[in-house]
């Protein structure tokens, strides 16, 4: 069965004019325009998104002490579900999207030296219990560039009924951005009660070269994966949201997207959406031209 996910919060955000300037990103809606994310969860629920992913990427300790904001961290998880809930109930009363809670990096993105054992087994528990006690139908663990963190999230949600997906971003090399290979990945995934392998917040082409692996990999023993790519130039290996946000490929139309994402699911995937750039007008022509 296909599964198809929403698009880039944080982007859908700032074509409604909210900042993402460091160092909230889009936390920063919260404070200033909660109405926009209830708004971008019906947007892409409207262009047909079966699952829609919370605004709680940027609800960590590392960017809410940085705002001034770390004592409203639990205030905040739970505002991220009830506006995802909200914008289910308004917009889709007969049909229920599901909400996948976004358990993301829990420092910058993209940066595999910057994550800390000590850290992800501190946070990640606090993380999924509130998306939990939120409602969540899904832990999305995404943007991961390590094993070690897909690791800890699985373990820390191993108590609770609840679907775990596992999403790496990956380099022009088809690797986790640590180095780590696919199949070190899709081993992690198995062992640890994955129900679900994606790739996300990685271009296009080198979603496709971690496929290149993946499929290979699972031989008989297939298990659901899937894809949601970004529309940036490029990410470099220092990124830090200080240095503001990346840069735009405006050249990646909706047409030119949803050719990769028909080409994944000839490949076997069945959830595919879009990251980063990636607005409602693509989510609804991938509705229209991938999913009949």
């Amino acid at each position: 069965m296909m599964v198809l996910l929403d698009g880039g919060m944080g982007r859908a955000l700032h074509e409604m004019g909210v900042s993402l300037d460091a160092p909230l990103w889009s936390a920063r809606a919260f404070l200033e325009r909660p109405e926009a994310i209830e708004q971008a969860h019906r947007d892409f629920i409207a262009a047909g998104a079966e699952v829609i992913t919370t605004n709680s990427y940027a609800l960590t300790d590392y960017y809410l002490r940085a705002g001034g904001l770390l004592d409203r961290k639990e205030d905040l998880l739970r505002m991220a579900y009830a506006l995802a809930q909200a914008a289910r109930d308004k917009q889709s009363p007969d049909k229920s999207p599901r909400i996948a809670a976004s358990i993301p990096p829990l420092n910058e993105s993209y940066r595999p030296d910057l994550v800390e054992r000590r850290q992800c087994e501190d946070e990640y528990p606090r993380l999924i219990a509130a998306a939990v006690d939120g409602g969540a139908d899904i832990l999305l663990g995404e943007t991961l560039s390590t094993l070690l963190e897909a690791e800890i999230i699985l373990r820390s949600a191993g108590k609770y009924d609840i679907p775990r997906w596992i999403s790496f971003t990956v380099g022009a090399d088809g690797r986790l951005r640590s180095g780590e290979s696919i199949e070190e990945a899709l081993k992690c995934c198995r062992e640890g009660g994955a129900e679900a392998i994606l790739f996300n917040c990685s271009m296009p082409p080198a979603i496709d070269r971690a496929l290149d692996h993946l499929i290979p990999a699972m031989g008989a023993r297939a298990m659901p994966f899937g894809a949601y790519a970004n529309r940036f130039e490029q990410v470099p290996e220092d990124f830090t949201l200080k240095g503001g946000i990346n840069r735009i490929n405006s050249g990646l139309s909706c047409s030119a997207y949803n050719s990769w994402v028909r080409r994944w699911i000839e490949r076997g995937a069945s959830i595919v959406g879009g990251c980063c750039g990636i607005g409602p007008e693509y989510i609804a022509e991938i509705r229209e031209l991938a999913f009949g």
